[in-house]
């Protein structure tokens, strides 16, 4: 959803080798006025991520634009296979799961950890978080010592930057 604002500021942030495809929807019946855009990206190895913003009454809406498009490119540049927005929603499931499940995100967010000690405490389900090279952690260390002193190294945004993988050892429930 969005007009030609939006997917103007967005190309703008873009890299110029990427054309992107504008589908703008109007809801011709609407209680008020609004506007948003999502932009996705499919990666070569199938993965699709995203970035959105909600337009806003004084704010223009190439501004609204940039906005999803920054959040989408830092997705991308941050790797993994589902966004931070998807991540901590996975968390649960994989709990449940029979066997083993894994699956690597980008910067980890504090929703998602919280989501992990929330899911072992509840289901008794063990997790392992390691983040994958870069940065003050060398590659595959844990996350609970990752920056030392036992500090979780989350940012002023609620993430810890680079690349993760979560595996868990899932509880195998099966409803009734």
């Amino acid at each position: 959803v969005g007009g030609s604002g939006d997917s103007a500021g967005a190309g703008a942030v873009l890299p110029r080798d990427i054309q992107p495809r504008v589908d703008v929807i109007a809801e011709p019946l609407a209680v008020g006025s609004g506007s948003g855009i999502l932009i996705t990206a499919e990666t070569e190895g199938g993965c699709i991520l995203a970035g959105s913003a909600i337009g806003k009454p004084k704010v223009k809406p190439d501004v609204t634009g940039r906005k999803a498009a920054e959040e989408l490119l830092n997705t991308l540049r941050d790797g993994g296979c589902v966004d931070e927005w998807l991540q901590d929603q996975l968390i649960l499931f994989m709990a449940l799961a029979d066997g083993t499940s894994e699956v690597v995100t980008g910067s980890l967010t504090l929703h998602t950890r919280t989501a992990i000690m929330v899911a072992e405490e509840l289901t008794g389900a063990q997790f392992q978080v390691e983040r994958l090279g870069g940065g003050d952690c060398q590659s595959e260390q844990t996350v609970d010592t990752c920056s030392g002193g036992g500090s979780m190294g989350y940012g002023a945004s609620g993430r810890i930057a680079g690349k993760h993988r979560i595996l868990c050892k899932g509880i195998g429930f099966v409803g009734k």
